[in-house]
């Protein structure tokens, strides 16, 4: 027969799982009305949510451009490259294909397929994020990297959509 502490353990470890689930189930829901929605403020505006303010409702798109220079700077998941028309800061994904084999952005550096210094082109995903007040916000990330001095190229390991597609095309999952 149990004692009553044992009993009340049993219930407050019960209620936490339960209240934990609880947690889980409305991110994950809230995690899936942002997939079908056109701004991240948007799933939010039905239950009052905690955005509000100017950056409620916004737009993203975005657009492959060709950006041609040389390496300035690179560290901590960031390149800077020098341009004709000044210096681009480029975010660098962390993990890349070179010859088929998988590296890491570290390991461009430091095994000489990057080096500081060299001519590159580098494909870049541009990402324009327009605020209901008008201001926006542009981040660049890169795709293919093709060094011109030594010949690599080097194609970085993005996210995958799921197998519904991505958010501005998919409203319910195809299971």
């Amino acid at each position: 027969m149990m004692r009553r502490v044992e009993w009340f353990v049993l219930a407050v470890a019960f209620l936490a799982a339960l209240s934990a689930g609880a947690v889980a189930s409305a991110v994950l829901q809230s995690q899936w009305n942002m997939a079908g929605q056109a701004g991240y403020g948007a799933a939010h505006q039905w239950r009052g949510g905690w955005m509000r303010g100017p950056h409620h409702n916004f737009t993203i798109s975005s657009e492959e451009i060709s950006v041609s220079g040389v390496i300035g700077d690179a560290d901590y998941g960031f390149m800077v490259v020098s341009t004709e028309g000044g210096s681009l800061r480029i975010a660098a994904p962390w993990f890349w294909t070179v010859n088929g084999e998988r590296v890491s952005y570290f390991r461009l550096f430091a095994e000489d397929y990057l080096n500081k210094g060299d001519s590159v082109e580098i494909t870049v995903l541009r990402l324009t994020l327009e605020r209901s007040d008008g201001s926006t916000v542009v981040k660049h990330v890169a795709k293919t990297i093709r060094d011109l001095t030594t010949g690599v190229e080097a194609t970085a390991v993005l996210p995958s959509w799921p197998r519904w597609g991505p958010p501005s095309t998919a409203s319910q999952p195809n299971l």
